[in-house]
């Protein structure tokens, strides 16, 4: 059995700064373990998550519903490349981990 160890940091920011237009949440870090995004259970909107470039609505992103989480646990395949996000609102939150 193998045991994974993993020291989560949030991101800088938690919140979409600009409504619908993508931000970087996390660097390109080939020393990533783990990755967890998650759109809070209250949004009232989807957010956008993308790695190979800017997050959108309609660009090929991965659609967060209200709840709905992305969750790249330690010892499964997992992006190293830059995260960013976004959502239609100035303002919305998320939660944002990275294992490293």
């Amino acid at each position: 059995m193998s045991v994974y160890s993993a020291e989560y940091i949030d991101a800088a920011t938690l919140t979409v700064t600009t409504g619908s237009t993508s931000q970087q949440v996390f660097a390109k870090n080939i020393h990533r373990k783990a990755l967890l995004i998650q759109n809070p259970v209250d949004a009232s909107e989807s957010l956008f998550v993308n790695f190979l470039s800017d997050a959108g609505a309609t660009n090929g992103s991965i659609e967060l519903g209200s709840g709905g989480t992305l969750n790249m646990p330690q010892g499964m395949v997992l992006s190293m490349q830059k995260v960013s996000v976004t959502a239609a609102t100035t303002g919305h939150r998320f939660i944002a981990k990275e294992g490293v």
